[in-house]
């Protein structure tokens, strides 16, 4: 996969290797050129706008919620806050996996009323939590989704992703400087790039946290009976 410079260029073609073999023949090899690859569960694509993982999130997200309502039957399923627990911990990491990586905080755009980042992701993503939630409290079908939530004790989608996103951040800015990760984290943090950002100039920008507030507590010994004074 090359990526690409700009939305507005097409697809290289595919990549001819030559290769010389001991006898002296030439043996040639063809790489096919992909415009999308999964590498650790992310599916990128040549323009990095990371359509193609959306429409495997919402798939994941549709699945493991269908498969999690076969089990809130009122005859024979498990009790509701069973169902509310198997949601939140089997379906919720599923479909936010990587979200720090393929994910932008909403934000309201200073030129006009409309809202920017990963939005019609989020728009997707509701509708299916507005059913799950419906399971888990019995309502009516016209209920809306913000009671919904509010009944079922779930957090809204966007306030899921934001929860999510901070708390990826947090661990990034509390990394060890013998990390990989800790010299990228800081210059991301440092300035907010306008043009070709990183995942980690979204995180650390739109969340404005910097690493340099994250404070360092240094584990003590003790004793196994030691007894805190302040108890």
């Amino acid at each position: 996969m090359n990526f690409l410079h700009s939305l507005r260029n097409t697809a290289p073609p595919d990549l001819l290797i030559t290769k010389t073999n001991p006898n002296g023949l030439s043996s040639h090899q063809t790489i096919n050129t992909v415009t999308t690859f999964k590498y650790l569960g992310i599916i990128f694509d040549s323009k990095l706008c990371w359509n193609a993982h959306f429409h495997k999130v919402m798939a994941n997200t549709t699945w493991w919620s269908t498969q999690v309502a076969c089990l809130s039957k009122i005859s024979g399923g498990m009790p509701l806050h069973h169902f509310c627990q198997l949601y939140n911990t089997v379906t919720i990491p599923a479909f936010t996996y990587a979200t720090g990586v393929w994910y932008t905080n909403i934000r309201p755009s200073p030129m006009s009323k409309k809202c920017l980042g990963s939005v019609a992701v989020m728009k997707k993503l509701i509708p299916i939590q507005r059913y799950v939630a419906k399971l888990i409290t019995r309502a009516l079908n016209t209920t809306t989704g913000d009671i919904l939530d509010a009944h079922a004790n779930l957090l809204p989608i966007d306030l899921l992703f934001e929860k999510i996103t901070f708390r990826a951040t947090a661990r990034i800015s509390s990394l060890p400087p013998s990390h990989p990760l800790f010299a990228p984290a800081c210059r991301a943090a440092s300035r907010f790039v306008k043009r070709h950002c990183s995942s980690l100039h979204n995180i650390f920008g739109h969340l404005d946290l910097k690493s340099t507030k994250i404070e360092t507590v240094l584990p003590t010994h003790r004793r196994p009976n030691y007894t805190p004074s302040f108890i």
